[in-house]
């Protein structure tokens, strides 16, 4: 073990860790996340997402593993919904934060359950952030509830584990950006910038490419860097800010990426603080600092008595799991990115474009040949069917309903069900995405299997 000055490493970062630090960011940030989630509710009722994205369809893709969840009857779900509303303005003034936090997260994790179609990595983000929010004291700054004397220090610790969950959001963004199709087709950037703009710029194309990917990758590293964070700040609101504009699908995303950045900061570097920081704040870069010089384990005297070994472990093993989860595509015989399988839930954000052409699916008999085609829209949304085109395993379960849905008349067999789906994926030309002469309701997946019915892509 490395030692420095008598102490290890290890027990140098445990010190660190939990020296006092102004709690008012932390108090502020809480503000801002609980109106942020305030409007993800109203944007669930504005968008009609319990009506129409989950009980209108026939069916609802789970993913795998969940599949035992299910859907409640719709005034529960609406309760569950009105009562996540609540609890971000619980969070927002501080009143029970820790148990508002935890509700908002497990709910909001029920709904992305229920329907991996609508699955995005900001929805992800809220429910980590919520889990996280859970373990800290940020209720005692500019809340309902007051300080009650505590003072305005809180434990190093509730804030690095903020920041260091914004900070695994963006490089591994950059990390799935460091492919082929990104670094040297300049796609899906090249896609994104015609449609969006109308006509071709490669000067755009070039400086949106090369600019994400070094921006998402060094972006930890400078914000973590105090005399170079202030300058990262620019450039990190033009990256948000034309996200937002570019894509129709990230919601609040990108202002909560934004609101976030003020976790970075120590209180007395925000303007309205800078010239007025309290007289029993700690500053940071600013006349002496209050180090502690407890022991490892113990905890500063007047901070809250939440560093626990429990907390340790559990927030250890939390973030050993963020930081290998994502790798887990690398184990997996499939192409992470042209089948999605192992690309959820490891931040791979934007880096391909779909452009479907066919969405079809047909019934045939098996004992005539006889073909008919199947009206998709009568069973799923479109945000589902453009699911079929990006997951081959919900094109896999959509024809296993079919096949239990429709009943042919004279015959005791089961049908057999075809699908045509083709889409351009990256600018490439159209193909099909999986094999349009397979019987797709006789499959039976395993994503640690290699799908020989995906057609490659070329």
């Amino acid at each position: 073990m490395l030692k420095e000055n008598g102490a290890t490493l290890t027990q140098r970062l445990s010190i660190w860790l939990g020296d006092a630090t102004d709690g008012r960011v932390l108090g502020l940030y809480r503000i801002l996340f609980g109106l942020f989630m305030t409007y993800q509710c109203l944007y669930y009722y504005q968008a009609k997402f319990i009506k129409q994205g989950l009980l209108a369809p026939i069916m609802l893709f789970k993913f795998d593993g969940f599949r035992w969840v299910d859907l409640l009857p719709e005034p529960i779900l609406q309760g569950i919904l009105f009562l996540m509303m609540v609890a971000a303005i619980l969070i927002a003034v501080g009143v029970w934060m820790k148990l508002a936090t935890i509700y908002y997260g497990v709910a909001l994790s029920y709904f992305m359950l229920l329907e991996k179609a609508y699955f995005n990595n900001h929805i992800y983000l809220f429910i980590l952030l919520c889990l996280l929010l859970a373990f800290t004291n940020a209720d005692r700054f500019f809340s309902v509830r007051g300080n009650r004397n505590f003072g305005p220090v809180i434990p190093r610790w509730q804030v690095v584990i903020l920041q260091v969950q914004i900070a695994m959001v963006y490089f591994y963004g950059g990390l799935a950006k460091l492919a082929p199709d990104w670094l040297l087709h300049q796609e899906p950037m090249r896609t994104m910038v015609t449609e969006y703009f109308g006509y071709k710029s490669e000067f755009l194309v070039y400086l949106l490419t090369y600019s994400g990917v070094l921006l998402d990758l060094f972006a930890p590293l400078l914000l973590f860097y105090k005399p170079l964070r202030k300058w990262v700040l620019i450039p990190l609101i033009l990256f948000n800010g034309i996200n937002s504009q570019m894509f129709d699908d990230i919601g609040v995303f990108p202002f909560v990426m934004l609101g976030s950045l003020i976790l970075f900061f120590d209180a007395h570097e925000l303007p309205w603080w800078r010239e007025s920081t309290g007289q029993n704040a700690v500053q940071s870069g600013k006349g002496p600092k209050k180090r502690s010089n407890t022991p490892e384990g113990k905890t500063t005297p007047g901070l809250p008595p939440v560093t626990a070994g429990w907390v340790k472990w559990v927030l250890g093993g939390y973030f050993v799991f963020q930081f290998l989860f994502p790798f887990r595509s690398f184990l997996l015989p499939n192409d992470s990115n042209y089948t999605t399988i192992g690309n959820r839930f490891s931040w791979r954000m934007k880096i391909d474009t779909r452009e479907p052409e066919e969405t079809d699916y047909f019934v045939r008999r098996p004992d005539t040949g006889e073909e008919m085609q199947i009206k998709i829209e009568n069973y799923l949304n479109p945000v589902q069917i453009r699911l079929l085109t990006t997951d081959p395993r919900a094109a896999v379960d959509f024809a296993h309903t079919l096949r239990d849905k429709i009943a042919i008349k004279g015959s005791t067999a089961a049908p057999i069900i075809k699908a045509k789906l083709k889409l351009r994926y990256n600018g490439r030309p159209a193909q099909y995405f999986v094999d349009p002469e397979i019987d797709l309701s006789s499959i039976q997946y395993d994503a640690f299997q290699k799908l020989d019915w995906v057609i490659p892509l070329k």
